[in-house]
């Protein structure tokens, strides 16, 4: 990542240094003895080589989505909380979006929104949860750019924000349900339009 800031590669760098961060504390966190593994260090090195040939980083975990049950043979105990707690990032994301309702540069807000998508999208990428990480990534995406001051939190970007926060409720809410029951069919959240 300092190569790529060296070589003035700005675009694409931001996210490259958090996916850094983020599979090194799944690192730490698997020597520690965590169940979860962090991918395969190749595809990290891959992601920063691409944000110096391209200028953008791809998200963390582009490949295959695994499927639901591979998924839970990680850990139950581990994804039920990361529902617990996903729930309750969203919920205070929720709050400080209607702040920000009233006041779209107020910065407290914007930055704990920021950290709100920043660590869903983290803990859920390193679960392998590619739907609700792919959301994430793209609300926090949007919010590095109103912290930039690139857009302003209002009209149809504050209500795509708040579409992001329900549509990964409603994600976390149904893995929370398949964790109770594998069997249990999902709802249709539209992913690609939020």
């Amino acid at each position: 990542v300092e190569d790529l800031l060296s070589e003035g590669v700005v675009e694409g760098a931001t996210d490259a240094l958090f996916g850094v961060t983020d599979w090194l504390g799944q690192a730490f966190s698997a020597y520690g003895g965590a169940t979860v593994q962090p991918e395969p260090v190749e595809n990290l090195l891959a992601r920063l080589a691409s944000v110096r040939e391209n200028g953008e980083a791809p998200l963390l975990g582009d490949a295959e989505e695994p499927s639901f049950a591979s998924s839970l043979s990680g850990n139950k105990e581990l994804l039920g909380e990361f529902c617990s707690e996903a729930l309750e990032h969203l919920d205070a994301a929720d709050v400080h979006l209607l702040t920000l309702e009233t006041d779209p540069r107020n910065e407290d807000a914007i930055n704990a929104v920021f950290r709100a998508f920043h660590t869903v999208k983290g803990v859920s990428a390193s679960l392998s949860l590619c739907d609700i990480g792919c959301v994430s990534h793209e609300a926090e995406s949007l919010l590095d750019r109103a912290r930039k001051g690139e857009v302003v939190l209002a009209g149809g970007i504050i209500d795509a924000t708040f579409d992001a926060v329900d549509a990964l409720k409603q994600l976390v809410a149904d893995l929370r349900r398949r964790l109770a029951d594998p069997d249990h069919v999902p709802h249709n959240v539209p992913i690609e339009a939020v």
